[in-house]
């Protein structure tokens, strides 16, 4: 079934969160072989540079299976709630 595929561009400036697992968090035995923490890292910084670069506010937020460790990954200014508590997860 063919659908119309129009876009309407978005604004310069729109807001991005991209959440995901920190690459540390990942069990490498069970990746393809060749993906690492380091290479995946890297492409996961690519993709966020190329949204900054498109022009969209991106904050990266990458997360770890631990919640007691959240307060460490949760970038500042969702650590920080601008003038409000830390977010609660």
């Amino acid at each position: 079934m063919d659908r119309p595929t129009t876009s309407t561009p978005l604004p310069v400036g729109t807001k991005v969160l991209s959440i995901g697992l920190h690459p540390r968090a990942l069990d490498y035995s069970r990746m393809p072989d060749g993906l690492d923490e380091a290479g995946l890292t890297a492409r996961i910084e690519a993709a966020n540079a190329a949204l900054r670069e498109a022009g969209f506010d991106a904050v990266a937020c990458a997360a770890c299976p631990a919640p007691a460790s959240a307060p460490g990954w949760l970038p500042g200014p969702l650590r920080t709630g601008g003038n409000r508590p830390a977010a609660r997860l």
